[in-house]
């Protein structure tokens, strides 16, 4: 089981949620692959919400809003402010 980070609600930042990835073996998001001698389906993963990867290489929809959320929000900025502060 992988741990939640709970300052952002998602899991480890490695984990992807469709395909799968372990030493060295690739098996992408919808094929069937060879790991140890088992034959396993590489799915989705069941809570797409906690994940940040959507496939090792693009963001899923949740990664994508809370990056959108603290950019707005002004939380990523240096200093602190929120765009409704931003001056024009």
């Amino acid at each position: 089981m992988y741990d939640m980070d709970m300052r952002t609600g998602f899991e480890e930042a490695h984990k992807i949620c469709c395909g799968h990835h372990e030493r060295g073996v690739s098996i992408w998001c919808g094929n069937k692959g060879i790991i140890n001698g088992t034959e396993i389906y590489s799915g989705s993963c069941p809570d797409p919400s906690t994940i940040i990867s959507w496939d090792g290489v693009h963001y899923t929809e949740a990664a994508n809003f809370w990056v959108a959320n603290h950019i707005l929000n002004g939380s990523l900025s240096d200093p602190p402010i929120s765009i409704t502060q931003q001056p024009y």
